[in-house]
């Protein structure tokens, strides 16, 4: 991070002009790691309904992560793919066990 940080900063003291954002964009970010325990594979939906385990609802199968980037508009959109991998537990490869 502090590397990221570094170079960053580098850019913003040369007055990049590639670190600005296009008002004719559509930007959204989603950070929801407050809410999701990965080491006991637990969700926490709130005070009242406490926590969940994932395990059982992923049906066997692993979370899927992806960051997209838009390249058209309008009624059809197009997306290309970043970065996509996905997230085992060993929850999961216990129930896939389970059920063999």
């Amino acid at each position: 991070a502090k590397a990221r940080k570094k170079a960053f900063d580098k850019l913003c003291a040369e007055k990049d002009v590639s670190l600005t954002f296009r008002t004719d964009r559509v930007y959204t970010f989603e950070f929801l790691q407050h809410l999701m325990n990965f080491e006991r594979f637990e969700v926490s939906i709130g005070p009242i309904l406490g926590k969940c385990k994932v395990g059982p609802v992923l049906n066997g199968q692993p979370i899927s992560l992806q960051a997209l980037r838009q390249i058209s508009y309008g009624k059809d959109p197009t997306f290309e793919v970043l970065w996509s991998f996905e997230l085992w537990h060993k929850d999961i490869i216990v129930d896939q066990c389970k059920d063999k």
